[in-house]
């Protein structure tokens, strides 16, 4: 799921984290790292299940 499938706009999504529609635009290009406040956040603005979303990231064999 991401932020354009569920109808949230760059500027609303940067809006509810504090941070301008450019911060948004680099995590989503892959540009920008963020920390975990920001991804809870994101979780929340978006709605993930950010629990889920670390389930499937450690499920990714290490290279």
């Amino acid at each position: 799921m991401n932020r354009r499938e569920v109808g949230v706009a760059l500027v609303q999504a940067g809006w509810e984290v504090g941070r301008p529609q450019s911060y948004i635009a680099d995590i989503e290009r892959n540009e920008r790292r963020i920390d975990v406040i920001e991804f809870l956040a994101l979780a929340e603005v978006i709605g993930f299940d950010p629990l889920g979303v670390l389930e499937e990231v450690r499920a990714v064999p290490a290279e």
